[in-house]
């Protein structure tokens, strides 16, 4: 019996009142298909495919499409996407029936990195371990973090980021300080009120409430 080569996409095809659907339905050893389907209201999270390129050919409905993570340009029934690697793409569904398209990614296995709201806002990451810090209410004492919610993982990585920057940067000010003593002949006890006034400016930045 010979494999299947044709599929109708009504079949294929599966959805969900709460989020947009991706099913599978075949893959050679160099390309993959996907049927999407995407309810009024929708939207497929804005990604990239950093090995991959992907094509989606609309079959129905209409909506916003995302060549950039602020960019917007409408698309309809009839239209073909192409977003080589490294692109972002996504979509809304801004219309009144389903949005359902196929997706050809080549080659395959293809990778998925979606694009979260720092990217897509362009936040600087010293502002980002503040908004984490008042949003998600989380303590900052000596060094120790904890959040009670949210996704600890992304939040844990970025607070021992900054953890690292700051004990490399007070090092480097512990030198050029000693340094100064040594040239200077600066009484220690100045060093020390320097590095209190560096460390103490670094928990005023993380703890904004307390200004």
């Amino acid at each position: 019996m010979s494999e299947q080569r044709i599929y109708c996409m009504d079949l294929v095809k599966k959805e969900d009142p709460e989020k947009a659907v991706r099913t599978p339905f075949y893959q050679t050893e160099s390309t993959g298909g996907s049927v999407w389907v995407i309810k009024p209201g929708q939207t497929l999270q804005k990604h990239y495919h950093h090995n991959s390129d992907d094509i989606w050919i609309v079959l129905q409905g209409e909506g916003i499409f995302y060549p950039q993570p602020n960019e917007e340009v409408p698309f309809k029934k009839g239209h073909v996407i192409v977003s080589k690697k490294d692109s972002c793409h996504g979509a809304k569904n801004t219309g009144d029936e389903d949005i359902i398209f196929v997706s050809i990614v080549a080659p395959v296995p293809s990778d998925y990195d979606p694009i979260n709201e720092w990217q897509e806002n362009k936040i600087p990451v010293w502002q980002r371990i503040v908004i984490i810090l008042e949003k998600e209410k989380c303590l900052y004492n000596i060094g120790i973090h904890s959040c009670i919610s949210g996704d600890i993982l992304v939040r844990a990585t970025w607070l021992v980021g900054y953890l690292l920057i700051f004990q490399l940067v007070s090092i480097v000010i512990y030198m050029v300080g000693c340094s100064v003593v040594i040239c200077f002949g600066m009484h220690l006890r100045f060093l020390r009120f320097l590095l209190f006034g560096v460390s103490l400016s670094f928990r005023l930045l993380l703890r904004r409430d307390l200004l």
